[in-house]
């Protein structure tokens, strides 16, 4: 027995087309019973071939379609491919230019580097050639620190992110000079500090130590850790009060901060 075709297929449609074609040789004129069944076979499968013409029209008319979609597809492709090739020159442009204008950052650094130490030097000529440390242009010494009172307010990791940018920390205020020193410098404005509960849960400083609570550092009923802020989450970062005490706020909140550094030691 002869395996059936697929229908739709166009194998299908010459095969039958085939066996019309060899019934209709090889039937008996004379035998009107068997002509009358060998119509009958040859009308099914010729309806049969019908439909399978049908179907191919429709699958010619479906692939042409395709293939006119597909060129113009291709068409907006070639756009796009030319439009991202535009677009990396230009980013190539401005990735140049970025790094010009770098290299003229790092020429500044270097120069504001080399002014630093010159001051460090005549500040050591001005001390009769004491060997006390001096610190970069806009900080302030005290003891063996230089701090930085920004004028700009920051988020508390950003304001960290720049105090370690400039080789020091959000600062660490570890005595009672310390905190007279900052203080005297902060009020009345806020300032963060590097001290957050964010880490561990337990309040540190931003070089690991921890923080031993002193109530009489922060403001009454702080901290509370409030979570009314709406900006989600807790209160896990100090600032320094207008007051000049400690109050845990919301770390994504900007203030101004203060970077402490170690003094500079002028060339001989």
């Amino acid at each position: 027995m002869k395996e059936a075709e697929e229908p739709g297929s166009v194998k299908g449609a010459v095969v039958m087309t085939t066996e019309y074609h060899d019934d209709f040789n090889n039937t008996d004129t004379s035998d009107i019973r068997t002509l009358w069944t060998k119509d009958i076979k040859t009308d099914n499968r010729f309806s049969s071939v019908e439909k399978i013409v049908a179907n191919l029209s429709s699958v010619i008319q479906t692939t042409t379609t395709a293939l006119e979609h597909s060129k113009a597809s291709e068409e907006v492709l070639q756009k796009e491919v030319g439009r991202l090739k535009f677009l990396m020159e230009m980013t190539r442009q401005k990735l140049d230019s970025v790094s010009e204008k770098m290299k003229g950052i790092n020429e500044v650094e270097s120069l504001r580097s080399s002014i630093a130490n010159i001051k460090c030097t005549l500040q050591r000529l001005l001390n009769n050639g004491t060997s006390v440390g001096c610190c970069p242009l806009g900080w302030v010494v005290s003891g063996s620190s230089c701090y930085f009172f920004s004028s700009d307010g920051l988020p508390w990791n950003q304001a960290r992110d720049y105090c370690f940018q400039s080789n020091a920390q959000l600062a660490v205020l570890k005595t009672p000079q310390d905190w007279d020193f900052v203080t005297s410098h902060t009020m009345p404005l806020f300032y963060w500090l590097g001290l957050s509960d964010e880490r561990t849960g337990n309040w540190e400083w931003i070089d690991g130590t921890p923080y031993i609570m002193d109530r009489s550092q922060w403001k009454p009923g702080q901290p509370d850790n409030w979570k009314g802020h709406g900006l989600g989450g807790t209160e896990d970062c100090a600032m320094i009060h207008s007051n000049g005490q400690l109050n845990d706020d919301h770390c994504t909140r900007s203030y101004r901060y203060v970077c402490q550094g170690h003094t500079m030691k002028p060339t001989q």
